[in-house]
């Protein structure tokens, strides 16, 4: 699946909400430009998309339609081979609060969205746990000229300041989330989950949740996330094995339909130095990655 800051996927790309299509060979030309309707200043729209099928869409995290910088994201949909790209709908958090940076991750796989609010406050049974995060799941059953909330997704262990959703993508019946922040290999070492839905996205339930294994103090893994089929890879920008902040990706499978994904692999730069912070963003696309 695409990533969520630069993505590609068939013969379209967004990158930045401009929409290219492959020329063949090397080359792509421009065919949109997305911008918001309702845009204005310090939005940020564009600082996260994805685009699956005849859907795209652009996160605004900073976008203060409901309180200051709670953040939306905004739907578009081509049905001419992705030469133009009406805007569609705009998705708010039915719960939206100031600062929760909803839209600062966005995924869409077919009809259903995902959207990462990764400093939302996570009110729960022992009350609110600030900067806990959490993401958003919309589906659309009308070809995409609506798209319904649908559930919203927390840590079953949140914790404050974890983060979770600063990075997220779905595929099929899966989605991963991002908690950088996480502390359960020590302080930011980092962390992601998965979730799974066994009826077109209606509902979601929580698998498993992914450590490094080798982690450490200030990894930040879970920066980003990718996901295809039965395949995870979740990127750590500030892991030292190459050099202070060269960073790594790690890979992760799933053989039991999503209950269990072990550690397949960890991915380094062959090349790799202090700072480079290797893994700031990942993607995964059947036997590559």
């Amino acid at each position: 699946m695409p990533s969520t800051r630069v993505v590609h996927e068939r013969l379209c790309t967004i990158l930045f909400a401009t929409l290219l299509q492959w020329a063949g060979a090397s080359s792509f030309t421009e065919k949109a430009k997305l911008l918001a309707s309702d845009g204005a200043s310090f939005d940020e729209f564009g600082a996260s998309v994805d685009i699956s099928g005849n859907f795209a869409i652009v996160g605004a995290y900073q976008d203060d339609d409901v309180p200051f910088t709670s953040g939306s994201a905004y739907i578009y949909r081509t049905e001419d081979g992705g030469n133009t790209w009406p805007f569609e709908t705009k998705l708010v958090a039915p719960d939206a609060a100031d600062g929760d940076y909803f839209g600062y991750a966005v995924a869409i796989d077919g009809n259903v969205a995902i959207v990462g609010a990764h400093v939302d406050d996570f009110v729960g049974g022992s009350g609110s746990v600030f900067d806990a995060g959490s993401a958003y799941v919309y589906r659309t059953e009308d070809g995409g000229v609506t798209w319904d909330f649908q559930v919203k997704l927390v840590a079953p262990d949140a914790f404050s300041r974890d983060e979770l959703g600063i990075s997220v993508d779905i595929g099929g019946n899966y989605a991963i989330l991002g908690a950088h922040l996480d502390d359960d290999q020590g302080g930011d070492s980092g962390s992601a989950y998965i979730y799974r839905t066994g009826d077109g996205g209606a509902t979601w339930s929580f698998q498993a949740k992914l450590t490094a294994p080798d982690g450490a103090s200030s990894d930040w893994f879970g920066w980003s996330v990718g996901l295809d089929g039965n395949l995870a890879i979740v990127g750590a920008r500030f892991d030292d094995d190459r050099g202070f902040r060269g960073g790594s990706a790690y890979i992760y499978r799933t053989e039991d339909g999503g209950t269990t994904w072990p550690f397949q692999a960890k991915l380094v730069a062959s090349d790799g130095a202090s700072g480079d912070e290797f893994g700031f963003s990942v993607d995964i696309s059947g036997n590559f990655a």
